[in-house]
């Protein structure tokens, strides 16, 4: 029997048997429940500021119905993206901890332990008690009445008598750690509701999910953990007054899903009620008290129960030893926390869904705005170049046809069709249109048409790159089944959309040019018929024949109306199938999208990815065997490798002492003819599709999400406006080789909003050695009156009360390598370093003529700060180009060159074709950053030059071929000075290059008509340049021959 049975109280007097009954009450009724509404209260309170705001936005939204309508739409997309933020917190993943660091300062206010005085019950059986425990009450009742007995003898000279008791020692505050976190179910099941509900109320709000309890059917009402939330609920929105019930919950949760993004299809004010019933629902939830929690309000009575029976037969103290419960309390800790990771897990899901919706209903506006703009174009060619010159024609016909009508003399009819004829004739040559500029217009449409496309299809690169998202999700309590897929929705969004909605609007692929060319087959046809029956007409009135000539003429110009009408009706028929397909088209290609998510029926994008799969896994018996040889001959290679180095090593002395001298073989690269590179790059740049040429234009001004701004140039420049604007004298240089990126980089520094001042942009295009004309220009552009003077111009700067930013484009064109040309570079520096305190000066400069400077002039010394644009990694080139490609949606897939399939590499991954692309890429952007050399124009042309072949999905790209100058002619070393001085001035005219050069006029002319000739140099309205798709091979061939440094 336990000590705590038999021995009398002693020392510490016991308290009374309902003490620990009283304390645990306590804590339930109030410390537990204030822990539960700040354990609910900071796991809702993001979501709730995010509804708040989000409903306050909705309120304040004013403006016509398209203004209102845009802003909602900025609204919700506010919406998604801070629940986004909020889901990549992992809130709901750190509940389990939440609810720990919650409870246990409550926990931790509970009597460590008391000693109370045993109550009858203890000594009685019940029901549930077993055999042992019988048994057990049974010695005790005995030895209880013995003990008192022996008591009241002892003290029977004491009055009164003192009562005598057993009592026992209750761990209070080990109970209630044990009965909160210790219980697995009970831990995670009290997490889990918190999870589930704030799962259940945004999936109810954003994808208007509603759940059914399905366990209720084969059980009462209010035995489901279900039930006793909807009691729960209920009550607390009693309790708040006349707020919503928030809806039910469930333990199995089906949904049942109505239209698609349904939530972002409903008026504001519907979407602004759903909103305020979910904040209803999660003001409920922290309202919640343990009387109506339907996991902790069984708990009190179940602590209690414990209490009473601790320290006694029933329920030994050891059963709460501090170890036990500590471990029981680790293990239930963990259980909760995987939990809730699913959780977790649900709710990233339901956000991902509302993004999916949240996107698809942008690209339904896009799409709608493309189908409005096409029409438009479509209604207006159609109009103009088929049925204005058709019913010009018919019109024409029917008025010649009324003129024949009246009675005429055969003289006077005869001379009357000569008239008809002849004005039928100019009608129609005026009339059908030319072929030539009838396919200009065609182009032009073409054109506009892709255009669009293209603005269309990139809005798809704002959706996510990739999304996890749930193939089934069962939100039922207390532990949910998820099953997520990883989907790489923007590439596979990109290629279903391409192929089944875009490519088809494309007017290629809707014959329009061939419909052109029969419709004016057809008008040539009815002026043929026209002409003939004219003529015949004539004839018959020249033979005197029966023939009545009118009736010729007029059933002949009759034959003619109806040929034309039944063009009108072919191109009636052709410009309502291109508008339905353009109305319905699109719209059914998106509904088919939106069903293909609503059903997780993600298999079905993936089709073709897996199509693309499943035909790089079919290795053909050449490929096994190529695998196979590469694999058996590894080993063979490497012996081989060894001997030949042994051999090598004892053959060497031997032929130097006999006199041998090794053969070197002549290199068998191949080489590539100057002038077939040069026209391959002008028709392959033809060949691409449309968004290609867009993407990959050299001329294009880039969005800036394309532009690789690797160093942080921009807001190095933006830096340093900002130091001069504090009155810091701060001047810039950007620097770098031709098509590095200096204007583009300029352009953005220019559209920074932290640009407050007046900017002056002087681009100069032509050499200018002179200070005069540089000054001149210089004053111009300020706003001043044109000055010669240095020292004027300094002063107008000084006197003006208005500080400037100029931009300063061409600094390589203000000298000239001659004795007399360096007037204008000088004065330059010099009225840079005058004016840095009213001027915030960026000067844009070529590469090799900063070298230059820096060598003649110190030149860094004027400025604050030299930014290079033309160092990119190779990473960064990589990045870039891939960047670009990929928003174009297509494939790409890369050829070896023949080097590289004689490598053993290279025949190790025969086997394995998605490592063997990784590998080619490998190789190919390593080429290209060896020949870029930090340039990206540069690796732009050579990546477009490497395209092969571009089908409706994949970009194929050959091995990098270089133009080997060489293969021209062997450069003179007057050539190459040549070059060079293009190079270091960008622009010259022969004038200029014969000074430069120090060689006669004449002579300088026809080195440019030569070096012209051959494609090496262009010749532009300010003088000649180097070609841009040859800079590369120029600038290596020249510092081969160190001549550039």
């Amino acid at each position: 029997m336990p000590e705590n049975d038999s021995k009398p109280l002693s020392r510490p007097d016991p308290v009374a048997y309902d003490i620990p009954e009283t304390h645990l009450s306590a804590f339930f009724d109030e410390a537990l429940r204030d822990s539960l509404h700040r354990f609910h209260g900071k796991l809702t309170a993001p979501f709730q500021e995010v509804l708040r705001s989000a409903r306050q936005q909705q309120l304040r939204v004013r403006g016509d119905e398209a203004e209102r309508k845009r802003l909602i739409r900025v609204v919700l997309e506010g919406l998604f993206e801070s629940l986004s933020e909020v889901a990549s917190s992992e809130l709901i993943a750190k509940a389990a901890a939440l609810w720990q660091e919650e409870v246990e300062p409550a926990v931790e206010a509970l009597p460590e332990q008391l000693v109370c005085v045993q109550g009858d019950e203890r000594f009685q059986a019940t029901t549930g008690d077993s055999a042992y425990i019988r048994s057990a009450k049974a010695i005790k009742r005995v030895a209880y009445a013995t003990a008192k007995q022996f008591w009241t003898f002892r003290n029977q000279k004491t009055e009164p008598v003192p009562d005598y008791h057993f009592h026992q020692s209750v761990p209070l505050r080990r109970i209630g750690r044990y009965v909160l976190l210790a219980q697995e179910t009970v831990f995670r099941d009290t997490v889990a509701f918190a999870c589930c509900e704030l799962t259940r109320i945004f999936a109810t709000l954003l994808l208007d999910e509603q759940h059914v309890d399905e366990s209720e059917s084969s059980q009462s009402k209010g035995n489901t953990p279900a039930s006793a939330v909807r009691e729960a609920e209920t009550a607390s929105a009693q309790n708040e007054g006349d707020k919503a019930a928030p809806p039910k919950t469930d333990s199995t949760s089906s949904s049942s899903k109505k239209d698609f993004a349904f939530f972002l299809k409903m008026p504001a004010a519907a979407q602004a009620e759903r909103i305020t019933a979910a904040l209803n629902r999660l003001e409920a939830l922290c309202g919640l008290t343990t009387e109506n929690h339907p996991v902790l309000r069984a708990l009190p009575d179940k602590a209690i129960g414990l209490a009473r029976k601790a320290g006694t037969i029933e329920l030994p103290e050891s059963r709460f030893g501090s170890h036990r419960v500590q471990q029981q309390r680790a293990a239930a800790a963990k259980a909760a926390a995987a939990n809730s990771a699913k959780w977790q897990l649900c709710f990233a899901t339901v956000i991902a869904d509302y993004g999916v919706q949240l996107s698809l209903s942008g690209l339904e506006k896009e799409m709608n705005q493309l189908g409005e703009k096409l029409r438009e174009l479509t209604h207006a060619f159609f109009r103009d170049n088929c049925y204005v010159p058709a019913e010009k024609s018919i019109s024409l016909l029917r008025a010649q046809r009324e003129l024949l009508d009246e009675e005429l003399s055969r003289p006077k009819l005869k001379s009357r069709i000569e008239q008809v004829q002849l004005e039928a004739k100019e009608a129609f040559e005026s009339g059908i249109p030319q072929e030539a500029a009838q396919h200009e217009v065609l182009e032009k449409l073409t054109g506009q048409i892709r255009q669009l496309i293209t603005e269309a299809s990139l809005y798809v690169q704002r959706f996510g790159e990739e999304l996890v998202l749930a193939e089934s999700r069962s939100l039922r309590f207390p532990e949910p089944l998820i099953k997520t897929d990883r989907l790489k929705w923007r590439a596979l969004s990109t290629r279903f959309l391409q192929s089944k909605a875009f490519r088809p609007l494309d007017p290629a692929a809707q014959q329009l040019g061939p419909f052109l060319d029969k419709q004016r087959l057809a008008m040539e046809e009815a002026a043929g018929i026209a002409e003939t029956n004219l003529q015949a007409a004539v004839y018959a009135i020249t033979e005197k024949g029966e023939a009545d000539p009118a009736e010729i003429a007029q059933t002949g110009l009759q034959r003619a109306i109806n040929a034309l009408e039944s063009s009108i009706v072919a191109i009636r028929e052709k410009q309502d199938s291109y508008e339905q397909l353009v109305k319905k088209g699109s719209s059914s290609v998106l509904r088919r999208l939106e069903q293909l998510m609503r059903d997780r029926d993600y298999s079905a994008l993936e089709l073709q990815d897996k199509a693309i799969l499943v035909q790089e896994g079919a290795l053909n018996w050449q490929e096994r065997a190529q695998r196979f040889a590469a694999r058996a001959g590894d080993t063979f290679a490497i012996a081989f490798r060894y001997a030949r180095m042994k051999f090598a090593g004892y053959y060497a002395p031997v032929a130097r002492f006999l006199g041998f001298e090794p053969v070197h073989a002549e290199s068998a690269r191949e080489r590539l003819n100057l002038t077939e590179y040069l026209i391959r790059n002008k028709s392959n740049d033809e060949k691409l599709p449309f968004i290609y040429q867009r993407l990959f234009r050299r001329s294009l001004l880039i969005e800036q999400r394309f532009y690789l701004d690797a160093p942080g140039n921009i807001g190095h420049l933006v830096t340093g406006y900002e130091q001069w604007r504090k009155g810091i004298p701060w001047s810039m240089a950007v620097v770098g080789q031709k098509g590095s990126g200096k204007s583009t980089l300029i352009h953005f520094f220019k559209q920074s909003e932290r640009l407050k001042t007046q900017v002056v942009h002087i681009d100069l295009s032509e050499t200018i050695y002179e200070p005069g004309p540089m000054l001149r220009l210089i004053s111009r552009a300020a706003g001043f009156s044109e000055t010669d003077s240095l020292g004027e111009l300094v002063a107008k700067f000084e006197r003006s009360s208005i500080r400037r930013v100029i931009v300063f484009e061409g600094v390589q064109n203000l000298y000239l390598r001659n004795i007399n040309g360096y007037g204008a570079i000088s004065q330059f520096w010099e009225l840079l370093s005058l004016t840095s305190s009213q001027v915030f000066w960026v000067a844009a400069c070529s590469r090799d003529a900063w070298f230059f400077f820096s060598r003649m002039f110190s030149a860094e010394q004027f400025f604050s700060q030299v930014l290079h644009v033309d160092r990119l990694s190779g990473r960064d080139i990589q990045q870039g180009i891939m960047l670009r490609h990929r928003a174009t949606g297509f494939d790409a897939a890369f050829l070896p060159s023949p080097e590289i399939t004689k490598s053993r590499a290279y025949r190790k991954l025969l086997g394995d074709k998605k490592a063997l692309q990784q590998y080619l890429q490998d190789q190919y952007f390593e080429s290209l950053a060896e020949m870029a050399d930090g340039n990206f124009s540069v690796a732009m042309i050579f990546w477009v030059n490497s395209i092969s072949k571009a089908d409706a999905s994949t970009i194929t790209l050959s091995p990098i071929e270089v133009a080997d100058i060489d293969a021209l002619e062997s450069p003179s070393r007057e050539v190459q000075f040549t070059l060079a001085a293009l190079i270091r001035h960008d622009v010259l005219t022969p004038e200029q290059l014969a000074l430069a050069l120090h060689q006669p006029l004449s002579g300088a002319r026809l080195m440019l008509g030569r070096l012209a000739a051959k494609g090496l140099v262009v010749k532009v309205s300010q003088g000649y340049t180097i070609n841009h798709l040859v800079y590369r091979q120029v600038t290596r061939l020249l510092a081969g021959k160190n001549i550039l440094h």
